[in-house]
């Protein structure tokens, strides 16, 4: 029930915000189809259930890691130290 409470991409189009959230709790509790009420089946997906959305977001992610990668080599030929690792070491030292 809570995953789906907070699946806010399922709704029911004629509901406002409020009784939407009722319409997910009432349905959310039904363990399978025989225990899951008549008015439930408004639900429906929407944009964020679509397969081409993870393709924009795939696509979206490589140009960011395109970026961010060009951008450590930008730093590192200036002669920053793109990859100081010695951080980690001192922190996990204190912790330990």
């Amino acid at each position: 029930m809570f995953a789906q409470f907070l699946d806010i991409d399922h709704k029911c189009n004629e509901l406002g915000v409020f009784d939407n959230a009722k319409m997910l709790v009432k349905c959310g509790v039904s363990t399978g189809i025989e225990e899951f009420p008549q008015e439930c089946y408004c639900l429906h997906r929407g944009v964020f259930h679509s397969v081409k959305l993870v393709y924009i977001e795939a696509i979206l992610a490589i140009l960011l890691i395109g970026l961010v990668i060009g951008h450590a080599i930008h730093l590192a030929s200036d002669g920053y130290e793109v990859v100081n690792l010695g951080w980690i070491l001192e922190t996990l030292r204190r912790l330990i």
